[in-house]
């Protein structure tokens, strides 16, 4: 196994945060799932490529919201890129084409594992906040 994947299995294990693990031929996948209240589960995944010195990360959180009427779509795409301008820094929003909302951070990642983790579980925290940014947007609407 490449060092950084090794590293980053090895201090899920001793934070005890487990997630699933998926071995691909060119990355790993780690998949969870947040549970961020009324009865809304979110999944979010983070990947590393296999590499022993530096690797491209990824972490997204699924299905913040979806826009399910495309009459909708332009609300949408102006609250996203509002709260993308005012509050983005390492994550941010985007909208598929059908319409599932996301929110996602890219980056490279060294030997030094920890600042990827601690942006995984930041990821959390940030992912409640953004449901309520978008709660109050829906509601002004």
């Amino acid at each position: 196994m490449d060092k950084i994947n090794k590293s980053f299995q090895d201090l899920l294990n001793r934070k005890q945060f487990t997630l699933k693990i998926i071995d691909e031929p060119e990355r790993v996948v780690y998949q969870g799932q947040l549970d961020a209240g009324n009865g809304q589960i979110i999944d979010f995944g983070a990947t590393l490529t296999k590499s022993d010195i530096l690797s491209i990360g990824q972490i997204v959180y699924n299905n913040i919201a979806y826009c399910s009427d495309d009459s909708q779509r332009p609300f949408w795409l102006e609250t996203i890129n509002q709260i993308n301008l005012e509050h983005g820094l390492y994550y941010y929003l985007g909208m598929e084409k059908n319409g599932r909302i996301f929110l996602r951070h890219t980056g490279l990642v060294a030997q030094d594992i920890i600042p990827f983790f601690n942006m995984l579980v930041s990821g959390s925290e940030i992912t409640s906040q953004i449901l309520t940014l978008l709660t109050e947007k829906t509601n002004e609407q």
